[in-house]
């Protein structure tokens, strides 16, 4: 077995840095109307994580949440990217 190593990331310029401290859950690709048109792609993408296992490390105050029905999506209000 492998052991799980953090991820570190954070948005194009820099503004929000965060950490994942455990694996994701689930991964899938989602090929709605909705996520095709925000990725400008055929689909999307997605880990699925429980909440406790993500850190804002820098940011916070740069995010905001968009939910629907299914899931909670933070993005970044000042690019008003996901």
């Amino acid at each position: 077995m492998t052991v799980f190593e953090p991820i570190f990331g954070r948005c194009e310029c820099g503004s929000v840095r965060f950490k994942v401290d455990a694996p994701a859950l689930e991964m899938y690709h989602c090929h709605c109307a909705r996520c095709r048109r925000l990725h400008g792609t055929l689909f999307a993408t997605y880990a699925c994580i429980r909440t406790d296992n993500l850190v804002i490390d820098h940011g916070a105050e740069n995010l905001a949440t968009y939910s629907s029905p299914r899931a909670h999506w933070l993005f970044f209000v000042t690019a008003g990217v996901t």
